[in-house]
């Protein structure tokens, strides 16, 4: 009787589920001869495994993996993970495949982002994978069929920075919510106010990089007609006169000018989305709750 049952289990065949799209897998996991290419080992493995994102199967599993790998400490990392990335977003083009992986690249990092929110090893590493996404592909482009993508990229941002004190992370924040402003309305305005009310940040180091990266966004988008020439030229001068990194209460006061100038209001959605918290009435401990956040991300540089 063992005989026959082991006879029977010796006959079943066992077949393993197919693997998803095997022929991308070969070709991405594949090392070609170092004389036929001039690439590295990394960045050819991080080319070959950036092109799953155009498959489903994958497309989650490899972007958080370049998701940790562009926002994390190894700056030759950062870099070429980050160059990988985009060059398979822009291979395509901006029409047809290559806009609809655009798409479904936006979709599949809201969705991880939204999993990972305000997440301490993903939330900053997320934060400056979407700034790439806006500021080096073209779905700024294709903003009309990816408006709902781009409003809930300025939700999340928003959350990520409620309460925050991590400087890193307030910073990356300040950094996409700057390519958000090239967006239409009420995205950009909305993206406009939450970074205002970054810029009466608790921390010094916020408050003078949202404002020099405000300044640069407004050159960039003064073609566009999103504002006029006389607000803008108002919002050079108030940007530039101010120390923003001094005594918060002349930033406040020239925070209060710049929404004005701006024709929106301090209760509009994003000031109570961005708290703010006023340096005076918060613990000397406080002030350095980012220290080591801060001594992390100097190390990428």
């Amino acid at each position: 009787a063992a005989l026959d049952k082991l006879r029977e289990v010796i006959s079943q065949q066992h077949h393993l589920p197919p693997i998803a799209a095997v022929q991308q897998l070969q070709t991405a996991t594949a090392t070609p001869p170092a004389e036929t290419t001039a690439l590295s080992s990394v960045d050819q493995g991080l080319l070959g495994v950036s092109a799953l994102l155009a498959v489903p199967e994958y497309r989650r599993a490899v972007l958080e993996g370049l998701v940790a790998s562009i926002g994390g400490l190894d700056a030759s990392l950062c870099k070429e993970a980050s160059a990988a990335f985009v060059q398979t977003l822009t291979a395509a083009g901006p029409e047809g495949e290559g806009s609809q992986l655009l798409a479904d690249v936006a979709q599949a990092l809201t969705d991880l982002w939204g999993h990972h929110a305000r997440s301490p090893r993903l939330a900053t590493p997320i934060l400056r994978t979407a700034e790439v996404l806006l500021s080096q592909t073209q779905i700024l482009a294709l903003e009309k069929d990816l408006s709902s993508a781009l409003g809930t990229i300025l939700d999340l941002t928003k959350k990520e920075c409620q309460q925050c004190k991590d400087v890193p992370r307030l910073c990356a924040a300040v950094s996409l919510l700057c390519q958000l402003i090239s967006c239409a309305k009420p995205v950009s305005s909305s993206a406009l106010q939450s970074l205002l009310a970054l810029m009466v940040n608790r921390y010094p180091k916020v408050r003078k990089q949202a404002a020099e990266q405000l300044y640069v966004q407004l050159m960039t988008v003064e073609d566009t007609g999103l504002y006029s020439e006389e607000a803008l030229d108002q919002a050079y001068g108030v940007l530039t006169e101010i120390a923003w990194d001094g005594p918060l209460e002349s930033v406040k006061s020239a925070k209060a000018q710049l929404l004005q100038t701006f024709e929106l209001t301090s209760n509009e959605d994003g000031a109570s989305d961005v708290q703010q918290l006023d340096v005076s009435s918060t613990k000397r401990t406080d002030e350095n709750a980012s220290y080591q956040a801060l001594i992390n991300d100097g190390s990428r540089f």
